[in-house]
C-alpha cells in the first residue's frame, strides 16, 4: 500500500493507494470503501497501481495512477480522466507518473519520468517542463511551492547537458521582483557554482 493520504478538508478519511485503485477507510464508521476500475464505467477509476494522491487549495482531489492523472469527486465516487495524448500537445506529457504536489497558487504539479507538467485546471492546460540529465526531488518542490503565488510564476526550468550554455536573457517592461538562479559546473576544474 502507498500511498497513504489524509485531506486537509475531512481528515475522519484515510485514502489509500494500492497496485489494484484507491480505498478509503472511515475513522468514524471504521469502513473500508474501495475503487476499482471497471470496464463498463467510463467514469470508475482507471486500471492500475495508485501511485500518488493529494488535494489542492480548492478542495480537488487528484489522484495518480501510473499512466493517467484523474480528478475524483468524493461525493459522487467518479474520476475525469487527464491522460497522455500523443496528438495533443497540450496534454499530459507522459504516460509514466511518479509523483502530485499542489502548489499555493492553485495549481498542480505532476511528476512523470520525463519531466514536470503544472496543471492548471481551471484552464485545463498543461505546461511541461522537460528534464535531461537530473531528477526533480521533493526539494525542488518544496522550492516551487515556497517561491509561487499567483503573481509570482515561474518563466522556466532548464536543464542543459554538460558543457552546454542554456544562458536565457529577458527583459521587463516594468519594475518586478525577480529570483534568477543557476548551478552547474565552470571551467575545466568543474567548479560547481549556483
Amino acid at each position: 500500500v502507498t500511498p497513504i493520504y489524509e485531506a486537509p478538508s475531512n481528515t475522519c478519511l484515510i485514502w489509500f493507494g494500492t497496485k489494484s485503485g484507491l480505498e478509503s477507510y472511515d475513522k468514524k464508521t471504521q469502513k473500508f470503501r474501495r475503487y476499482q476500475h471497471d470496464e463498463k464505467n467510463k467514469i470508475s477509476i482507471s486500471k492500475g497501481e495508485v501511485v500518488a494522491i493529494t488535494e489542492d487549495k480548492l478542495g480537488r482531489f487528484w489522484v495518480a495512477t501510473r499512466e493517467i492523472l484523474h480528478q475524483m469527486d468524493r461525493n459522487k465516487g467518479t474520476f475525469r480522466k487527464f491522460p497522455h495524448d500523443p496528438q495533443n500537445p497540450g496534454s499530459l506529457m507522459h504516460d509514466y507518473l511518479t509523483t502530485l504536489t499542489p502548489t499555493s497558487d492553485g495549481k498542480l504539479w505532476v511528476g512523470t519520468s520525463q519531466g514536470l507538467d503544472c496543471f492548471d485546471a481551471d484552464k485545463q492546460i498543461f505546461t511541461h517542463y522537460y528534464k535531461a540529465d537530473t531528477s526533480y526531488t521533493p526539494g525542488l518542490f518544496s522550492l516551487l511551492n515556497e517561491y509561487t503565488t499567483a503573481q509570482r510564476r515561474i518563466a522556466a526550468i532548464l536543464h542543459p547537458s554538460n558543457n552546454e550554455d542554456k544562458t536565457v536573457e529577458f527583459s521587463l517592461s516594468q519594475p518586478a521582483d525577480v529570483l534568477v538562479t543557476g548551478m552547474g559546473s565552470l571551467g575545466s576544474q568543474k567548479l560547481d557554482y549556483g
